[in-house]
């Protein structure tokens, strides 16, 4: 799969993917960057990637993320 440039191309609203961008806010000025699974919604006029993550409670697990590109997940294992 190839990482698609999120500028270009955002991915269809309410569905997870791989991204890769920025964690923090666009103020700091050593941002670190990250792969991350999103979720892509709309909120109040305005589109977010939503990180995932296994944590306890919104203001615990959800981070300011700016993602640069992004690719769909792979399909998951088949069972055998």
């Amino acid at each position: 799969m190839e990482w698609i440039k999120f500028s270009e191309e955002k991915p269809p609203l309410k569905t997870s993917f791989l991204a890769y961008g920025y964690v923090g806010y666009d103020w700091e000025i050593n941002r670190e960057k990250k792969m991350l699974q999103c979720y892509l919604k709309e909120q109040y006029g305005k589109i977010e990637c939503e990180i995932e993550c296994e944590c306890s409670g919104n203001e615990f697990d959800r981070g300011e993320f700016s993602p640069t590109h992004w690719m769909p997940l792979p399909e998951e294992p088949k069972e055998e």
